[in-house]
């Protein structure tokens, strides 16, 4: 199954040594399990996702978490892959909090999926840096390949890191 997991460029430093290893999944306003979170969607629009970066009034600093798209290629019968709305329900989130959640992902919550586990390098089938606001502009894309990551340049494909 392709999905899509949106993240921010400070984010992708610690992903390119350990792949995707953590995720909050709020249970309850105050109670958070690690998971990491997947999405159908190519877009972070409409999906809850926090587009643009921000200070918080603590000083604390929200990351763009639109900055970056990867792709990734799970098996469907993948045990630790699961929908989010079902889930939701097994954990027994209540519907208000659900709802709330539900909302702020742009009532798109059927689009969404968790992996209860680290997601491989080698499951990453490609990244692409976004440098909004303009949303169609993909400057950047970076594929896995025999097992090493590599950026490229969209438009003239120059090697800018290894």
């Amino acid at each position: 199954m392709r999905l899509y997991h949106f993240t921010s460029l400070i984010h992708l430093v610690h992903i390119e040594r350990e792949g995707i290893t953590r995720g909050e999944i709020p249970i309850t306003r105050d109670d958070l399990e690690n998971g990491v979170w997947f999405t159908n969607q190519k877009s972070p629009f409409g999906t809850g996702v926090s587009i643009g970066s921000s200070r918080t009034s603590s000083g604390g600093y929200f990351a763009d978490k639109s900055s970056v798209c990867i792709t990734v290629e799970i098996s469907d019968d993948d045990p630790l892959l699961k929908r989010w709305p079902i889930y939701a329900k097994e954990r027994c989130v209540s519907t208000s909090w659900y709802r709330t959640l539900d909302n702020a992902a742009g009532g798109g919550s059927m689009n969404f999926y968790l992996y209860l586990g680290t997601v491989p390098l080698e499951w990453i089938v490609e990244v692409e840096k976004f440098r909004f606001p303009n949303p169609e502009e993909v400057p950047y894309i970076r594929k896995a390949q025999a097992g090493t990551l590599e950026y490229r340049t969209a438009s003239n494909d120059e090697k800018i890191l290894n």
